[in-house]
């Protein structure tokens, strides 16, 4: 029920030297009835032909015909080596973790280790190379909104975040995965012009796959309708991962539906506990004036001190309470975090919020952060764009409106 599904395949792999012994079963969701099980002793190197095995065996059993061209996509998509498809699920685990820590660079780092392993066993697998430039991406990030960095990490993480979003995209299996590449290299390259058609493409697909940058430019800007049906069908394709879950969260919120925000968090907080998506069922109470019901999330569920705090004065702003968000922000003020602006504004701080959005703009990759704030503000504009020239270009290349709208009251933000 969880996982939506009529059949399940389970079974396990051993490994002994170079002799491989798998054991495949296909299960009915239903009643757990067996359909049909096999076990398969070959050497390391067959592993590829036990998979196509595997699968017209379970095709027959299901009365399904696999023809040439789905045998071809099974061909395309299948990882020959089982130690690099080991080391890059590890990957994906911490991966996952860091970006439910806020995206916390040592975890990203150990990601790395993992995903470098898959690639020197398998180099092209088009994900891994993506999902290794994101620690770039951050550290580019967060030396833009004040992270001491020194410049021969930035221009080491510049060239190791185009490097590997151009692999990305080489190495990329299909359509699909070649959009999500460019989406994202585009993004992070600030070549925004050719985004919005992109992502009309990308929307109109039915993979299972979505640009990882893709809210920061779609959310604020009109197209929460169009992210809510991707995170529909990333929940379909993968419901235990929490990027689905809280992505329909965000976009319900942008939408103004915070019941069905509301809503999908529980859901989604069901199958996965994830500190994200609780992030986001915060804002859609306060967007549905629950506050005491935001507030009872943020004391018994965020364990985060950073996230809680800036929680909590998102949560006073919105009750209108001056003095207690004064007294927060004053232990906020150096955090030098990349949602800092966002914090400011929602707290009604104009001045600094354009302070510190200015500071970011003059940095080669400030865009990140900018848009990454205007995401997570839900507030409008979090600072005036004169403050932020670069980042207007790029606004008026990708032709998107400002201000956002804002679908959450911020009682003390006065713009």
């Amino acid at each position: 029920a969880i996982l939506g599904v009529a059949h399940i395949v389970e079974g396990s792999v051993r490994r002994d030297g170079e002799r491989l012994r798998v054991t495949a079963q296909l299960i009915r969701a239903a009643d757990g009835f067996h359909l049909w099980s096999e076990n398969y002793n070959h050497d390391t190197k067959d592993t590829f032909a036990v998979q196509t095995d595997i699968a017209e065996k379970i095709a027959t059993a299901l009365d399904v015909v696999l023809d040439d061209e789905q045998l071809e996509k099974m061909h395309a998509v299948g990882l020959r080596d089982p130690e690099a498809y080991v080391a890059y699920q590890k990957g994906v685990e911490l991966f996952e973790i860091a970006h439910n820590e806020l995206n916390d660079l040592d975890i990203l780092l150990e990601a790395n280790t993992w995903f470098e392993k898959a690639l020197e066993l398998a180099p092209g697998i088009s994900d891994a190379y993506l999902h290794h430039a994101d620690y770039s991406s951050h550290l580019l990030i967060n030396a833009s909104v004040g992270r001491e960095t020194s410049e021969e990490e930035l221009t080491a993480a510049a060239n190791e975040l185009v490097d590997g979003m151009q692999n990305a995209l080489r190495t990329a299996p299909d359509e699909a995965h070649r959009l999500d590449a460019a989406f994202d290299l585009a993004y992070v390259s600030g070549d925004w012009r050719r985004l919005p058609p992109m992502f009309d493409k990308i929307v109109k697909l039915s993979d299972c796959t979505q640009p990882g940058w893709a809210n920061n430019t779609a959310l604020a800007y009109g197209r929460a309708a169009d992210i809510l049906a991707l995170a529909e069908r990333l929940i379909d394709c993968d419901p235990l991962s929490y990027f689905g879950w809280d992505d329909a969260v965000q976009a319900s919120n942008w939408l103004g539906d915070f019941d069905a925000a509301i809503t999908f968090a529980e859901r989604g907080l069901e199958v996965t506990s994830s500190d994200s998506v609780r992030n986001s069922m915060v804002h859609a109470y306060i967007g549905a004036g629950r506050f005491d019901a935001a507030d009872a999330i943020i004391n018994r569920d965020i364990h985060q001190g950073e996230r809680s705090l800036r929680l909590r004065i998102g949560l006073a702003a919105a009750r209108g309470d001056a003095n207690a968000t004064t007294v927060l922000v004053d232990q906020y003020r150096n955090a030098n975090h990349v949602r800092q602006i966002a914090v400011l504004a929602r707290a009604g701080e104009r001045e600094l919020a354009n302070q510190k959005a200015a500071e970011a703009d003059a940095s080669l990759y400030g865009h990140m952060a900018l848009a990454t704030n205007v995401l997570v503000c839900i507030c409008g504009a979090p600072f005036d764009l004169e403050s932020t020239p670069n980042f207007a270009k790029l606004l008026e290349d990708a032709d998107l409106p400002w201000p956002p709208d804002s679908p959450i009251n911020w009682p003390l933000k006065d713009w």
